[in-house]
């Protein structure tokens, strides 16, 4: 177990800090929820451990090495079936962020 969980585990109020972290994160997942419903593909945002962060458009030489690297990664991807490569714009959503 983690050292965190060892002290949670050790604290005479244990079950006030569990109301607490279910507190937090229902609200987390909330402002989640919010955030897909709100969000659309021309903004560039990500939800990251509970708050989103808005990203500036990128730029021409920003632009241009993700297309080099793309165009250099996808043959090698594809021919050794390792899945699928994207860049920008693309939200991947994983267990508590969105990136």
């Amino acid at each position: 177990m983690s050292t965190v969980v060892d002290e949670l585990l050790k604290a005479p109020n244990l079950r006030e800090l569990i109301t607490e972290l279910e507190e937090a994160w229902e609200n987390e997942q909330r402002r989640r929820h919010t955030f897909w419903a709100e969000i659309d593909e021309n903004v560039k945002a990500e939800f990251i451990l509970g708050e989103i962060v808005y990203h500036s458009p990128i730029y021409r030489r920003h632009w241009m090495a993700s297309t080099n690297i793309t165009t250099e990664l996808l043959p090698y991807v594809r021919a050794n079936k390792l899945g699928r490569v994207a860049y920008e714009k693309v939200m991947i959503r994983l267990t508590r962020n969105d990136y």
